[in-house]
């Protein structure tokens, strides 16, 4: 049993074994499980634009859920095999992301990790 306050957002895939966010008992500190481009059917959309824009808008709803807002986000890595498919797509996805997360994302929007499979 955990001190903490699990949960999960409405509107999105269900979690299984896990909870998108959970909240600190000790202080006011949000951890967001990590987020795909899934659509709340559980379906994934095939284009990578579209599927980034939903898991930095899935990151939004988790805080809001949380009762913070986009802006109170303090950083976000995004790891993704495919980084210069995606950076063809982040001028266009850009603008519809909250504030706050596009303030948290790196210089262009991605961290890159070689580790990822």
């Amino acid at each position: 049993m955990t001190r903490h306050h699990l949960f999960d957002a409405d509107g999105m895939a269900p979690a299984s074994g896990f909870s998108y966010g959970a909240i600190s008992s000790s202080a006011r500190l949000l951890h967001i499980a990590g987020l795909t481009g899934h659509r709340a059917d559980g379906t994934i959309d095939e284009d990578i634009g579209e599927q980034y824009s939903r898991a930095c808008l899935s990151v939004a709803k988790v805080i809001q859920e949380a009762g913070g807002e986009p802006d109170d986000l303090v950083s976000m890595t995004i790891f993704t095999p495919v980084i210069e498919e995606c950076r063809s797509h982040l001028k266009e996805i850009w603008g519809a992301l909250p504030r706050g997360v596009r303030q948290a994302l790196p210089a262009d929007g991605f961290v890159w990790d070689q580790r990822v499979v």
